[in-house]
């Protein structure tokens, strides 16, 4: 991956850690390598914190970026935690916003780098 990737992919989470399993499985692979992935953590109790550390690792090893914002649980806060997400993440030309309950289909990120032009919104 470069230093700054072609997409930052943010998804966003709260006590779902099942289906984030499965989902951050399902980022681990995409035919392209090309992004930084961000897990917005929404103040989860359900282990989120320890899975997001052990799988980190194996973000490393197919050089794809990861990192994990978290805030405190205090009632519905998505958009804020999506938007802290947004701030603290590599610059890139597109930005990818999902739910951590979603499967991505293997070419998720490949498919939407391709639709892709400046100052566009698919």
């Amino acid at each position: 991956m470069s230093a700054m990737p072609a997409a930052h992919v943010i998804l966003a989470t709260y006590n779902q850690l099942p289906y984030l399993r499965r989902t951050l499985r399902g980022y681990l692979r995409q035919t392209s390598t090309d992004f930084h992935l961000t897990l917005a953590d929404d103040g989860s109790s359900d282990g989120t914190d320890a899975f997001a550390a052990e799988i980190a690792a194996a973000f490393a090893e197919r050089g794809i970026g990861f990192s994990h914002v978290t805030q405190a649980d205090e009632g519905f806060r998505k958009a804020r935690i999506i938007n802290e997400a947004v701030r603290r993440g590599p610059p890139a030309a597109l930005l990818i916003v999902s739910d951590g309950d979603c499967l991505p289909p293997a070419a998720y990120v490949e498919r939407h780098l391709a639709a892709h032009e400046p100052m566009s919104f698919h």
